[in-house]
This record gives structure tokens, C-alpha cells and sequence, in this order.
């Protein structure tokens, strides 16, 4: 929702199912350095009013109205008959024991004319510097209403709200009800005047809680987030109003003015989000912002980051694995797109997965995180792929909110094929080559017969031969060498001749 003289609690929206949607609450925090409502109360005194009580029920509800305003609010009390009567000028609400003792002066006598009465209320508030400034108007007969339309506008156009009370049958219902429309309040009827302090009571709480913050605002970010992404709020011009809001306990406050209200307030409902801008975008309060270069892409900013979350809200993210340098390793880039630039402030994690691996088991999934290497684009080094499949799945989170988001995934898959002696059309059995076994090397019946018949050896096998030759060839040799040791061939000894 954006703000604006119709919005949030100042529309009339407070307890519907809309504040209970939204991530902030209508009643806004109180402001310190001024009033934060300044009331009068535009009583009829007629002749009328002293039947039944009616007068004392009214002066009660203006006492317990009085009572119940915060110290630095502002309250008048002024009663009309054919002219008014001032009894309490304009005032902080802390002089309560005076501006009780004034309420009781109040007496019945005199005919009804409202419209003196109004323009003295107009007259008090135009002077205060409160946030709100209402009035409510009380009576029980007719009232001429010449000149008070005119009156009513002027004090719309200064910000004066008006409601209107009527009491008894006699009470000019039209007129009071036309009164409170176009003075932008609230119309209430009691027939007796028993209910008017819950009237007084139900319509203090309700101009408290929608004060509306008319001045020279400026916006600065609470907190980083992608929808602020690439706008210098800085250099932003002021605006010229908010209403007060209340931030929900699980809600994310991105922007705040320069004095701490709430600004832009997002929050999360089932699966969707929801945010709250508590200042307008027409010219009221924003005709500053409409002028800078920045208020187009923030509002178009803010639409996306509101749209059905997924890879969409970014325009996707796409994988690609290409193998590395190293054996077993793998190069796995994303690239994430988006319609208004590079996305390059995300947090990327890389699951691989092995799927020979049951689920649970150690090994089955392992997380990378994935470096920002170039805008938009995003990569990791898988390794240890050595054979087999492996599921990656590629994930990118929005850290800029808590808790962080998926704003867009991928997958994809490596792979390392089989040597092929091991591939699965090696392992079948061969019927043509079964065929050219011998009949009598082979057997059929039972397993438990088959594998425990012995087989007829055929065929050939292989066995070194290279001792048999070395030991014919080196013992010939041998038998020579003995013998040419030991037998002498024709040569006597020289001792033997002469």
C-alpha cells in the first residue's frame, strides 16, 4: 500500500483484514517535538440539550475526553447556542484540573446556530502546530446551514478534519451527516445521549492513531536489500509528508526518514510478500521525488520484488560444466540474468550430488560456494569426479534478507564414462562363442552339479622353456671343463724323463 490522504488508518482502513495483511501497523509512534492531535470540542448548548441529562452525559464525555488526551495534545472546548461561548481555549491537555473545572460551567439556554461556533474552532486550530487537527461537533436540534459548507471547505483545505454527533430524535441527521462527510470525518447517532462518552471516547483514539507527519522528510535506507539496489537515496529529494506507521515484529524495515519513521516496510504473507510506503507518490508529498531520475526505478524495483518469487524475479539463472585442466575436475559457471543489469551481490552454492551414493550417506552431497568472478557471473571447481554421474545443482540467495532468499537456481550434470572393457555390452554372454566349446568340456544340469564336475583340460597353455635350454647348453660345458682339468692327452712329466 501506498500512503496518502485515503491510506492506511488516516483512510478508515485500521483493523481491517488489510492492516492485518500488511507488514506494518496503522497507529503510528508518537511525535515528541509537537502535538500529535489538537481537538475541539463544538458543543450545543440549546434549551434543548437540558432534557434527560443530556447536558450532564455531555460535559462528562468532554471531562473523560480530556482526560484520556496525552499531556502534550491540544483540547477547546467551545458551546453554542445562537452565538458561541468559549469555555476552554485551545490548551495542552496537562491542565486537566482547569479545563474540568471550565467544562462544569457549561449550562443549558438559547437557540442552535453552529456555524459561529465552527468558524471560532477554525479560527483556534489554524494557529496550532499539532499533527492532527479535529473537530467534533455535537447537537441535538437544526441548525441553518447557510455558510458552513464554505466554512467546511476552507477548513478541509487546511487540514481540519470534522465529525459530527447528533443526540435525539430532534437532532438535524442530514445536515450533520453532510457536515461530517465533506469535513472528512466521521458521522455518530445516539438517541439519548447515554453512549456520547464512548462516541467522544471511540473518536479520540481514532483521529490519535491516524496523525498524519507534514513536513520536509528524507528518505535513508535501513537496511541493503536487492530492491534498493543501484539508487543513491542520498542524493533523493525530500518529501513533504508521511503517515505514522508502527513496523510489525517480522517485518523488514528498508528505508526510514531522517528522524526515524518508517518509510518502506516489507513483510512476508503465505507465499507471496507485501509492503508499506507511508508516503504518497502523487504530487502532494512526492512532487519533489516525481522530478528525480531515481522514482521511476524504484517503484519498478519495488513491483518486481513484490512479484511471485522464483528464478523469474531475476529472469533465471543458466549452468554450464565444461571440464577442468586436472583430471577428475570440472569448471561449473552461472551466469544469472536479470532485465535491469548484471546481478552481482547474490550468495551462490553449488551442490553435487552423487547418486550411486543412498541419500544420507557420507560423500552422497557435497556444498561448494560459488565466487563472484565477473558481473553476473558466478563459478566453482568441482573435483574428485573420477567415474561415474554427478547432479550439480546450482543455488543463488538474496543475503539482503532475513531470512535469505532463493531468487533463482540451475542444474546441471557431469559426467565421466566407463573405461570400455567394463561397459555394460562387454559383460553379456557370447552364444556364438559358447557354441565352439567342445561338447565334452562343458556340462548342463543344477548349478551345484556343474560347478563341482571337474572339466577335461583342453586347449594349450603356456610354460617358460629358457631353463631347459640354459641347463643344455651350460652342462656340456661343464663335462668339457673336467675333463680338460683332469685328463692329459700326450705330455709326460718332467720328473719322470731321465
Amino acid at each position: 500500500m501506498i500512503g496518502g490522504e485515503s491510506a492506511f488508518g488516516v483512510g478508515g482502513w485500521g483493523g481491517s483484514v488489510l492492516e492485518d495483511v500488511l507488514p506494518v501497523r496503522f497507529e503510528g509512534e508518537r511525535q515528541r517535538e509537537q502535538p500529535t492531535l489538537a481537538l475541539v470540542l463544538v458543543i450545543d448548548k440549546s434549551g434543548s440539550m437540558s432534557s434527560e441529562d443530556r447536558l450532564d452525559l455531555v460535559k462528562e464525555a468532554a471531562r473523560s475526553t480530556a482526560s484520556t488526551l496525552d499531556p502534550g495534545d491540544e483540547i477547546g472546548v467551545i458551546a453554542f447556542d445562537s452565538r458561541p461561548v468559549t469555555l476552554v481555549r485551545l490548551q495542552p491537555a496537562a491542565n486537566r484540573i482547569r479545563i474540568a473545572g471550565d467544562i462544569r460551567r457549561l449550562s443549558a439556554g438559547g437557540g442552535t446556530n453552529a456555524l459561529p461556533a465552527l468558524r471560532e474552532a477554525y479560527m483556534q486550530l489554524a494557529g496550532s502546530k499539532a499533527l492532527v487537527k479535529h473537530v467534533i461537533l455535537l447537537s441535538d436540534g437544526q441548525s441553518p446551514e447557510a455558510g458552513v459548507s464554505a466554512l467546511i471547505t476552507d477548513m478541509r483545505d487546511a487540514d481540519i478534519t470534522v465529525s459530527a454527533v447528533g443526540v435525539g430524535a430532534g437532532a438535524g441527521k442530514d445536515f450533520l451527516a453532510r457536515v461530517a462527510e465533506r469535513g472528512r470525518g466521521r458521522y455518530y447517532f445516539s438517541q439519548d445521549g447515554t453512549d456520547v462518552p464512548r462516541i467522544f471516547s471511540r473518536e479520540t483514539r481514532e483521529v490519535t492513531r491516524n496523525a498524519v507527519v507534514e513536513r520536509d522528510l528524507f528518505a535513508r535506507v535501513a537496511k541493503s536489500a536487492q530492491v534498493l539496489r543501484g539508487i543513491d537515496f542520498d542524493r533523493a529529494p525530500g518529501l513533504g509528508g508521511v503517515i505514522p506507521l508502527k513496523t510489525k515484529p517480522l517485518a523488514e524495515l528498508l528505508l526510514r526518514t531522517h528522524v526515524g519513521d518508517p518509510l518502506l516496510v516489507r513483510g512476508r504473507r503465505g507465499l507471496g510478500r507485501t509492503a508499506a510506503f507511508a508516503s504518497d507518490a502523487k504530487p502532494r508529498w512526492a512532487h519533489r521525488w516525481i522530478g528525480w531520475d531515481g522514482f521511476p526505478k524504484f517503484w519498478s524495483q519495488v513491483a518486481r520484488d513484490l512479484m511471485r518469487q522464483g528464478a523469474a524475479s531475476l529472469g533465471g539463472a543458466s549452468l554450464r560444466i565444461t571440464p577442468g585442466a586436472d583430471e577428475g575436475s570440472f569448471r561449473a559457471v552461472v551466469d544469472v540474468d536479470a532485465s535491469t543489469g548484471f546481478v552481482s551481490d547474490l550468495r551462490g552454492e553449488l551442490q553435487v550430488i552423487d547418486p550411486s551414493l543412498p541419500a544420507g550417506a557420507e560423500g552422497h552431497t557435497t556444498t561448494l560456494a560459488a565466487q563472484l568472478t565477473a558481473p553476473g557471473r558466478y563459478e566453482a571447481t568441482v573435483l574428485g569426479v573420477r567415474a561415474g554421474q554427478r547432479l550439480i545443482k546450482a543455488q543463488m540467495f538474496d543475503d539482503g534478507q532475513t531470512p535469505p532468499r532463493l531468487v533463482a537456481e540451475a542444474t546441471g550434470q557431469a559426467s565421466v564414462p566407463y573405461p570400455s572393457e567394463l561397459a555394460p555390452d562387454q559383460l553379456g554372454a557370447d552364444p556364438a562363442w559358447l557354441a565352439t566349446l567342445a561338447p565334452e568340456g562343458s556340462h548342463s544340469g543344477p548349478i551345484d552339479a556343474v560347478v563341482t564336475t571337474p572339466g577335461a583340460p583342453q586347449g594349450t597353455r603356456q610354460r617358460a622353456v629358457w631353463p631347459e635350454v640354459l641347463w643344455a647348453l651350460a652342462l656340456p660345458l661343464l663335462i668339457l671343463d673336467l675333463l680338460l682339468r683332469r685328463v692329459a692327452f700326450g705330455r709326460a712329466r718332467r720328473g719322470e724323463i731321465g
